[in-house]
């Protein structure tokens, strides 16, 4: 019976150290229930230790007009309601903002809004949600002069420095993958 309750105490210890580590409670655990204290702890997340990430581009081929590399640049602003966000293309010599958008706590309305300018003249308008503690969900439609087209963005908390996002498109009924990222913090 002493060695099950000394189990117990070391399986106790083990699991209070894991919930209470310091890298693990730099990952935000995500609430649809409280969607304004979700996109706070989302803002804070991505836009830490300078809102830098970067992503491999698994289509780069090796020339100069292929980019090897993907950033998100986060920065929050406007007493925490608000957070930019620009889309990089990164080139050896030079980096390109290929779009610009944001979120904003929608206080009205009671949701978290998002909106994106892209260099190709598109505007894409939607909402993010949290469907469970470590993701955040983005559905939007893309808008140009002659066309529309759906879209979601997965985004899932990995690490304090790792996150992940999936994007789909709207075909029919049916949400196609366009790919998965796996963007890393670039610390200053």
């Amino acid at each position: 019976m002493r060695e099950v309750r000394r189990a117990s105490w070391i399986a106790g210890a083990a699991l209070a150290v894991l919930v209470t580590h310091p890298l693990l409670a730099q990952v935000p655990r995500l609430d649809g229930s409280v969607p304004n204290a979700s996109f706070e702890a989302m803002a804070e997340y991505l836009a830490r230790d300078g809102g830098r990430w970067v992503a491999v581009n698994p289509n780069h081929d090796g020339s100069e007009q292929s980019p090897p590399d993907f950033g998100l640049w986060f920065e929050r602003d406007v007493g925490g309601r608000f957070l930019e966000l620009r889309i990089v293309v990164q080139y050896a010599d030079r980096a390109v903002v290929s779009s610009r958008g944001h979120w904003t706590w929608h206080p009205g309305r009671q949701v978290l809004t998002y909106v994106m300018v892209d260099r190709g003249g598109g505007v894409t308008e939607g909402s993010t949600t949290f469907p469970d503690a470590r993701t955040f969900r983005t559905l939007a439609t893309r808008f140009t002069e002659d066309a529309s087209s759906e879209h979601r963005d997965d985004n899932v908390l990995v690490s304090p420095d790792v996150h992940r996002n999936e994007t789909f498109r709207r075909e029919g009924d049916e949400w196609v993958s366009g790919g998965v990222y796996e963007w890393r913090r670039v610390k200053n």
